[in-house]
């Protein structure tokens, strides 16, 4: 009886061998990978492409990768592994190739008959890369090479498919500032969406701007807010400074924003009524972060802004000296019938300086107006009896 049982257990494993060797390895099968296409703004740093395996039934348990990169359009600065595989990277010195090993080292088995992300090839994109076309992330042709969760090598592995880089100009944000009609008078910084259309970019997280005035010494700055979840801070200064050699807004924000009110910064006019004064601001710089955690700098060269104003100049007729009809201006914006434009708020606000919170547009500052057309005060609205 214990033959028997014997030649029947050889029979088995005699059989389960003979289909081994009819079905062939079960390794023999079409891999594919691929890298994302991706989309990205011209000088950018800290773009991310994905790396996708299509894990057979036999699951993955190693691979060894070749990437390659147009070194006119970007370079690789990095590769991160994903998906529970323990790596090694080795970029090159010019940053046009990066080779990456991975083995499973996650819980469980490692992945079977699905996709899988194993890597992500993070990159900078060079500035002056508009009309190259993109530019190939694809795969060495030695590479890739696949073992199977036992550490079978694949003897089948095609080159895989490498991506398009598109690469696109910088967004300019919207720099016009804008005045704030709020009691308190500033000069509003507000960008519309600044890098928020292209993929996988999703908002800003930091700004500098700086202010300068054709006659510095008939602006002050009193301070800055920020706005919309924003915190911002003035240059290092004896406040409150004058526009002489400019003054410069910082700003900054968690989570990412994708356009808005960014700050407040809050001014007096001191000059006299019949010297109008133009505020200029532009951007030095502003960046933001990707979905992936990368960086996305907008580029600074965009066109400044500006803003002429006129302490007194309640109704904004450009060139025109105090006259009743900025005081009557004033009076009816008291009362609600009037809605001033973004200038005309901070020249009747200006006329009676009401401290380091701002000025605010109230009675006196009408009151004093007419003073001055009494000729009680003189061209700075000072008291002259």
């Amino acid at each position: 009886m214990k033959r028997f049982l014997k030649l029947g257990f050889i029979a088995i494993i005699l059989g389960v061998l003979s289909s081994l060797l009819v079905a062939g390895p079960a390794f023999a099968v079409a891999w594919d990978t691929t890298v994302a296409d991706l989309t990205v703004y011209e000088g950018s740093t800290g773009q991310v492409a994905d790396v996708s395996v299509e894990v057979p039934s036999t699951g993955l348990g190693g691979f060894d990768i070749g990437l390659t990169c147009d070194l006119d359009v970007a370079r690789i600065t990095n590769v991160v592994v994903n998906a529970g595989y323990l790596s090694v990277v080795n970029i090159s010195t010019s940053g046009d190739t990066a080779h990456v090993t991975g083995y499973w080292n996650g819980p469980g088995p490692a992945p079977r008959s699905t996709t899988v992300v194993v890597a992500s090839v993070v990159l900078d994109t060079i500035d002056d890369a508009i009309g190259g076309g993109g530019a190939a992330i694809g795969f060495d042709p030695i590479k890739p090479v696949f073992a199977e969760a036992d550490g079978t090598l694949a003897n089948a592995v095609p080159n895989g498919t490498g991506n398009t880089i598109t690469v696109v100009d910088q967004p300019d944000p919207d720099s016009d500032i804008l005045t704030s009609l709020s009691p308190v008078a500033g000069i509003k910084i507000s960008v519309d969406a600044p890098i928020s259309d292209v993929s996988p970019a999703v908002g800003a997280t930091s700004f500098v701007a700086k202010f300068t005035a054709d006659i510095p010494t008939d602006v002050q700055v009193l301070g800055v807010v920020g706005l919309g979840g924003w915190s911002a801070t003035l240059d290092p200064g004896l406040l409150p400074p004058y526009l002489s050699s400019g003054v410069t807004v910082t700003g900054s924000r968690t989570p990412a924003s994708v356009g808005g009110d960014l700050a407040l910064v809050k001014i007096s006019l001191v000059g006299p009524y019949d010297d109008p004064v133009e505020v200029e601001m532009t951007w030095a710089g502003m960046s933001g972060r990707d979905e992936n955690g990368g960086t996305s700098v907008i580029d600074p060269d965009v066109p400044g802004a500006s803003l002429t104003f006129q302490r007194g100049n309640a109704n904004n007729d450009a060139g025109d000296l105090l006259d009743v009809t900025d005081v009557t201006y004033g009076g009816r914006y008291l009362v609600g019938l009037e809605h001033p434009t973004d200038e005309s708020l901070i020249n009747l606000a200006s006329v009676v300086h009401d401290g380091a919170a701002g000025d605010v547009a109230s009675p006196a500052d009408v009151l004093r107006m007419m003073q001055y057309l009494a000729e009680l005060t003189d061209d700075y609205f000072n008291l002259t009896s």
